[in-house]
């Protein structure tokens, strides 16, 4: 079986560390893959092909800051990456993100069309039926049902000057209905749920929640990573942790999370940048973003609680790092975050700003290392999914 994927940026964040895996496993059944990817660092080791220059790329986002034209552009290189997919002749194409200034998806899909290719489509997002935004939750918009237009967040990524969110919206629309053999994967069942009420509803959707590397994401104990981080012994600490922290994150529920607890906790945030360290309450133990992972597992394993205050998410992996390092998760009733709780197995879920909720569950959380069953987190059981998967669509 051959099996192409097809990411913006193969080394960088969850989607990138997904399409590897998947790509291990492949190559471990003795099946063939390629990734292609649009930008960033090669994926040293796997069979590659970046489809844009660092031109392309300027070129394409910079016309879609001015247009609102993310995914419409980079014809050239989409067009080299046509080619090299009729070369490799996949059984499968598996697609992730299309956003990121990368790709022409009209031109992609049209060829998915003309030569009947089998697809995968891998949604980490809400991007590919909505008109601009890759998330509506925190704004509570409702458009993406009908048709967008007036966007709330037209300046959010992908950032622009000008609104052509109806264009886009009915260009998506358009674009997708022209290929029949596509199936959706959704890490939730939350976003599976928005897909069946979209434009996409024709298409299949199918569950597979994201997976992690269960061997090391453990409990993990080293006094020095707790010493260097000054985590106190007698403290009960709530960690918090993000690649990165702005008010969709819920950053500034934590800093009100700050004044209401107690001496006896330890509120510790990882993953800020320096400016907003300098910024952070004397109460908060602040960490800069570390790809240390056994740090990181020292951390979740010291800790008496994981809070995830996240205000957009569809199927966050802090939430499973955090469990299998035996640490209960609080988090916030938001996309699917809730849905590795097993129905408060691992954890519990509170509405959003529910202070006096979650102070109560601080105080009483009695689920402290009580792993259980996390194999349905592992990475090995996603990789296994999406095999199967492959093998269902080839036939």
């Amino acid at each position: 079986m051959r099996v192409a994927q097809i990411c913006t940026n193969a080394m960088l964040g969850s989607v990138g560390s997904i399409v590897r895996n998947i790509c291990s496993g492949l190559k471990e059944n003795g099946d063939e893959y390629l990734i292609c990817y649009g930008r960033g660092k090669e994926p040293e080791g796997y069979n590659h092909y970046k489809i844009d220059n660092t031109f392309e790329v300027y070129y394409h986002a910079f016309l879609a800051r001015i247009f609102d034209s993310d995914g419409l552009h980079s014809k050239n290189a989409t067009k080299r990456l046509i080619k090299k997919l009729k070369d490799f002749k996949p059984d499968v194409v598996h697609i992730h993100c299309l956003h990121g200034y990368y790709i022409n998806y009209p031109m992609l899909f049209e060829y998915f069309s003309k030569d009947n290719i089998k697809v995968v489509w891998t949604m980490h997002d809400c991007w590919a039926f909505t008109g601009h935004c890759c998330n509506f939750e925190y704004t509570n918009c409702n458009k993406w049902k009908q048709g967008c237009g007036k966007c709330k967040q037209i300046k959010s990524y992908p950032k622009s000057y000008i609104d052509n969110t109806i264009c886009n919206f009915n260009k998506k629309k358009k674009t997708y209905e022209i290929s029949g053999d596509c199936i959706i994967v959704t890490p939730s069942n939350w976003l599976g749920n928005l897909i069946k009420n979209s434009f996409l509803n024709k298409h299949e959707v199918v569950v597979i929640p994201n997976g992690i590397d269960t061997s090391v994401f453990k409990p993990t104990y080293d006094e020095e990573v707790l010493q260097k981080y000054k985590i106190k012994s007698d403290k009960r600490v709530i960690l918090c942790v993000a690649s990165i922290w702005n008010e969709k994150k819920g950053l500034e529920d934590i800093i009100e999370l700050s004044t209401l607890l107690s001496d006896e906790f330890q509120l510790v945030v990882v993953g800020l940048t320096d400016k907003q360290i300098k910024s952070m309450p004397f109460n908060i133990t602040s960490i800069p973003r570390t790809e240390n992972v056994k740090e990181l597992c020292v951390l979740y394993t010291s800790a008496y609680a994981f809070f995830n205050p996240t205000y957009e998410d569809n199927y966050p992996t802090v939430n499973l790092e955090a469990i299998c390092c035996g640490t209960p998760v609080i988090t916030y009733k938001t996309g699917g975050s809730p849905e590795c709780l097993s129905n408060h197995k691992y954890g519990y879920d509170i509405e959003k700003k529910d202070y006096l909720k979650l102070i109560e569950l601080i105080q009483k959380i009695n689920l402290k290392k009580n792993v259980l069953d996390i194999s349905s987190f592992s990475k090995s059981k996603m990789i296994e999914n999406y095999i199967e998967l492959y093998r269902g669509v080839k036939m």
